[in-house]
Formats: C-alpha cells, structure tokens, sequence
C-alpha cells in the first residue's frame, strides 16, 4: 500500500479517495493480504490503509503487514529521505521496536 496515503514525500502517491476503487478491486478479486509500512506516505498509508481495508473486510478476514523503517526517535518530520533529510536513528531496542508496533497498529486502527 505504498502509493496510498499523501503526495507530500512522493507525487505519484494517492489520497485515500483515489485509492479506494483501487482497493475495492483488488478485495472485490479475492486479495486478502495487505502490506504497507509506518514510512510510506509519514504513516498515512497505515491509516489509509486501515480506513479502507475496514470498510471492505472484518478484521478475521485480512491479513496486513507493516513494517518498522529503522527504529526512531523523533518526530515524523525527521523521517522524510532526501540528501538534506535529518534522521534520528537508534538502535532497534525491544522498547522502540514495541513503541513503533503500536503506533502502526494505533494508524492501521486494528488489534
């Protein structure tokens, strides 16, 4: 779901509006695994992805994957990519692995 969420990292990203016929389909076709992660779109693809996926679906119906993009600190305004972009990378601890865990399943709005 990486091109779902906001254009403000990438142009070519679709708002949730846009994306939704997109997912309708490809539920609509027997798709039932969704995959996105806390970086695409500065975590709007997880809430998009969410919002979406629950409208179409039960929770015991789909599976979504998401991923933590090297653990953080920081707000995500320093996780944007570019030669002038600032990350605040740590080490991938228990503590910010869960922290990051939660945020993503606080935007995807599941468990």
């Amino acid at each position: 779901m990486m091109s779902y969420g906001n254009d403000s990292d990438r142009a070519w990203a679709l708002d949730e509006q846009a994306a939704e016929p997109i997912v309708k389909a490809a539920a609509d076709g027997g798709v039932t695994f969704y995959d996105t992660a806390d970086t695409y779109s500065g975590g709007a693809s997880e809430v998009a992805t969410g919002r979406l996926l629950g409208k179409l679906f039960s929770r015991t119906e789909v599976v979504v994957a998401t991923k933590v993009f090297m653990c953080r600190s920081g707000p995500p305004a320093a996780r944007s990519r570019g030669p002038d972009a600032t990350r605040t990378a740590t080490a991938c601890r228990a503590s910010t692995s869960w922290a990051a865990i939660d945020a993503s399943l606080r935007r995807l709005g599941m468990d």
